[in-house]
């Protein structure tokens, strides 16, 4: 744990960039859902700083996953009330729901778009696939990566191991799950062509409202 700390604190717990882009667009590259025991303070710092944003792009085209918790906190600022994601490990906890409303988040209403690639893997398919079901976020870029099925590594002798899936996402939005198929986005593009495709429909939207 010190040195998983030390690591996350080293990257700036993933957070790559946090900033305000032109036409008042908030854009957060988050290349994974940390611990909050680790990193709560910078995630919530990150999501502050969009505050006053007119729109918000989250940037998941290098996120390979992470805390079930930290997915539901992020999204807690895109709602007005608590809202059910599901986690993909077992029964409901207190983590299915999201934390809305957050004291003195201006988000809740603001358009969401999520940048996504063939990289994009477990905790934040989620997070995308969860906000795009919701009708909360429009999805931008290619489809991810297909990661949700949960599982454990058995040793078999002090050389070989196994890997076994022993618990399936059961999600309340249709029968299937993103596994081997991944999460379709709502604009298909190259992801290296997703962030200014998604600024593009920001600036749209913005100018249409």
């Amino acid at each position: 744990m010190a040195r998983f700390r030390e690591r996350m604190l080293q990257q700036r717990c993933m957070i790559r960039k946090a900033e305000i882009l032109p036409h008042d667009i908030g854009y957060l590259k988050l290349d994974f859902f940390p611990d909050l025991n680790v990193c709560g303070a910078e995630v919530k710092a990150a999501m502050a700083s969009l505050n006053h944003a007119g729109a918000i792009i989250f940037d998941l085209r290098d996120n390979s996953g992470g805390f079930p918790d930290t997915v539901s906190l992020v999204a807690s600022y895109l709602f007005d009330h608590p809202e059910y994601m599901y986690g993909p490990r077992g029964a409901p906890t207190v983590d299915s729901w999201t934390r809305s409303p957050v004291a003195g988040n201006m988000l809740a209403d603001k358009p969401v778009y999520v940048l996504t690639s063939g990289s994009t893997w477990s905790g934040a398919e989620q997070f995308s696939y969860d906000l795009k079901m919701l009708k909360r976020a429009t999805l931008v870029g290619e489809t991810t990566r297909g990661g949700t099925h949960a599982g454990t590594f058995h040793r078999i002798d002090d050389h070989f191991g196994m890997g076994i899936p022993e618990e399936r996402f059961i999600n309340p939005y249709g029968k299937a799950d993103w596994e081997g198929v991944g999460v379709q986005p709502d604009v298909k593009v190259k992801a290296a062509e997703a962030p200014g495709t998604a600024e593009r429909l920001v600036e749209m939207k913005l100018e249409n409202k």
